[in-house]
């Protein structure tokens, strides 16, 4: 999330609770708690906590982002979900370890050819 959609985020509540104070420090403090997270995922639990039986609360950082996964950690599962085939040694891995493994079974193969050429 980025500095400007935490302020968007900030704006919002202080549209359904005049009573919120947006200063130099809740903006840093809450920047803390939500940078880490994706500005739709902030904003729709914003909205849940807005239709709530709580709605009449404050809404807090850490209650916006109890339920959701960090952006990073994110990408990570999303990469990890995918299964692909190496073209060199048929052997099958997460599309996360597939670069790292894709460098070292070529540079293997590349030996391997090298030996059986000379021969």
């Amino acid at each position: 999330m980025t500095f400007e959609q935490l302020k968007e985020i900030l704006t919002n509540i202080k549209a359904h609770y005049q009573n919120f104070a947006i200063y130099d420090y809740v903006v840093k403090e809450w920047y803390k708690v939500l940078k880490d997270y994706e500005f739709d995922d902030v904003m729709e639990s914003l909205v849940d906590h807005l239709t709530s039986d709580n709605s009449n609360e404050l809404p807090k950082a850490y209650q916006l982002v109890k339920y959701l996964t960090p952006e990073d950690l994110k990408k990570e599962c999303e990469s990890n979900r995918y299964i692909v085939s190496c073209n060199l040694c048929d052997r099958w891995m997460s599309l996360a370890e597939f670069d790292k493994h894709y460098d070292k079974c070529l540079h293997e193969f590349g030996r391997k050819f090298k030996n059986t050429k000379s021969v």
